[in-house]
């Protein structure tokens, strides 16, 4: 399948990452899901936190998907603020998130 690097400002990333979560174009990492345990972190805080993200900033690692890495930092439904790790692609199906990490 072919893939395309996504977003390159943190604007485009934040809408992109909102827009593929609420279309369920995402996938989840098996270190995202062992994250929301330690984080303490359940499925309605990751959609409040990428909705309402308060900010979104590149990440140096190596994207796996071809895409550009992304930390969002936004408050999960109690209030408290929490960050997720994505990285962004597009392929022919449109555009894509990967969740990777919970901090």
């Amino acid at each position: 399948m072919i893939r395309v690097a996504g977003p390159t400002t943190e604007a485009d990333a934040l809408e992109w990452t909102r827009d593929a979560f609420l279309r369920e174009r995402f996938r989840v990492t098996r270190h995202f899901r062992e994250g929301m345990s330690d984080h303490d972190v359940e499925w309605g805080d990751v959609r409040n936190i990428i909705e309402k993200a308060t900010r979104c900033t590149a990440y140096p690692g190596t994207p796996k998907n071809g895409g550009t890495n992304w930390r969002l930092l936004g408050p999960k439904i109690d209030g408290d603020e929490r960050g997720i790790g994505v990285e962004a692609y597009a392929d022919v199906d449109g555009n894509w998130v990967v969740l990777v990490t919970t901090f």
